[in-house]
């Protein structure tokens, strides 16, 4: 994910890897305000009755933290909508800090 977004690498305790990306230019933040947001959709990849309970077990807030196999979306504000596949045992974190979004390889 962070190959194809403007994802900086951070050092973030209890991960392997973490990326964040800014969803608000500096201008926004500082001098204006403003608000932001983001939206995650996951989806099995095997569409049985089984994968969809799992997955909704993964997001019960806005932090989600996932296990694939499945497909996950992320729509930016800009409208822009990037989809992913994660692997079976693949393991992620997806999380709103301030105005990033933080992924992080668990």
């Amino acid at each position: 994910m962070a190959a194809e977004l403007p994802m900086k690498e951070k050092r973030v305790d209890g991960t392997r890897r973490a990326f964040d990306m800014q969803t608000m230019t500096v201008g926004q933040r500082w001098l204006t305000g403003g608000s932001t947001f983001f939206s995650m959709k996951l989806e099995p990849v095997d569409d049985t009755p089984d994968e969809q309970q799992r997955l909704k077990t993964m997001c019960p807030g806005a932090a989600c933290t996932m296990e694939g196999p499945l497909r996950f979306t992320l729509g930016l504000k800009d409208g822009t909508a990037h989809s992913f596949v994660a692997g079976p045992n693949e393991r992620m974190r997806v999380e709103m800090v301030g105005t990033r979004i933080r992924c992080s390889d668990l």
